[in-house]
């Protein structure tokens, strides 16, 4: 739960429909600012902080640490409300169902430095906790057999690792 939208929620007698109405979204996606770890898109952070007469860092502190790449970020808000994700992936492991270690391979392979792929890890592993929340999206992902054989790192334990995740 996140305290500081409540709060600031509770003393301005805002509720997630009147909020809503105010910033243009659907009363369930003002509902879910409330929740740990969900923050509102880019151009409804400020209204709602306008709304609620507070800073955006201090309802959302997380919401400036974000380490995907720039680019990637307009998918990984639309990822972060999502009541349901569907992939085909004919290459690779989708993102969200990655172990650490087979996000770091794959990851390394195109990025040019040890930093860099950090980065990309330590954001590939942040965006699965919306797996984990308590009411996770739906997921359904088709993945071709190739990619599961195809192997990833010096030896096959990681990829039997990324299967046992998968199947877990």
């Amino acid at each position: 739960m996140n305290l500081a939208v409540k709060e600031a929620m509770a003393q301005t007698g805002e509720t997630a429909e009147s909020l809503a109405a105010q910033v243009g979204v659907d009363p369930k996606t003002a509902a879910r600012w409330a929740r740990h770890g969900s923050i509102p898109q880019t151009r409804h952070r400020a209204k709602v902080a306008a709304v609620l007469g507070r800073d955006v860092l201090d309802l959302w502190p997380d919401a400036l640490k974000r380490h995907e790449p720039v680019w990637f970020r307009r998918w990984a808000d639309i990822e972060r409300e999502a009541v349901e994700l569907r992939w085909f992936e004919l290459a690779w492991v989708p993102g969200l169902l990655q172990t650490e270690a087979y996000a770091r391979a794959t990851l390394a392979l195109a990025t040019p430095t040890p930093e860099e792929v950090d980065e990309l890890v330590t954001a590939r592993m942040q965006r699965q906790a919306i797996l984990h929340r308590p009411q996770p999206p739906l997921v359904v992902a088709v993945i071709d057999e190739a990619v599961l054989r195809r192997r990833a790192g010096r030896d096959g334990k990681l990829m039997r690792e990324q299967c046992e995740h998968l199947a877990a």
